[in-house]
């Protein structure tokens, strides 16, 4: 009932789940994130795009930009990671070009010339693809 991260009753910091927006919940764990990931999400709608990549490391809570997307009701066709494992990269799709990429490893999305920077916050940052029409 007192769990610090999920609290029934408040503890602390933290307002009781009952209480609380459900974003707020989502990061009680790590609310120093909150503004810089709400903020990228919101940089992003701003090019009315469909399909956003995403490039993040492992330690990233992707869960929390997917949340946020689905929370603006943004108009989302496909949402995919760029970067893989050998493990995975048999089930991406290599020709897979987004509108808009969220990193905070960028490494793939660098070294392609149609993408450039046009925001970051915190640990993430914002490419869109300069050939999108």
């Amino acid at each position: 009932m007192a769990n610090p991260s999920r609290p029934l009753i408040s503890v602390g910091e933290n307002t009781s789940i009952l209480l609380a927006s459900r974003t707020e919940v989502l990061f009680y764990n790590s609310p120093e994130i909150r503004d810089d990931y709400i903020s990228v999400v919101a940089a992003a709608k701003d090019y009315d795009c469909g399909s956003i990549g995403l490039e993040l490391d492992s330690n990233t809570p992707e869960y929390l930009i997917w949340y946020i997307l689905a929370e603006n009701h943004l108009p989302i066709d496909q949402v995919e990671n760029i970067s893989s494992t050998p493990e995975t990269s048999r089930l991406g799709d290599p020709t897979y070009r987004p509108c808009v990429v969220i990193c905070n490893i960028c490494t793939l999305i660098m070294k392609d010339n149609n993408y450039q920077e046009v925001y970051n916050r915190g640990s993430l940052e914002l490419f869109v693809n300069l050939s999108r029409q």
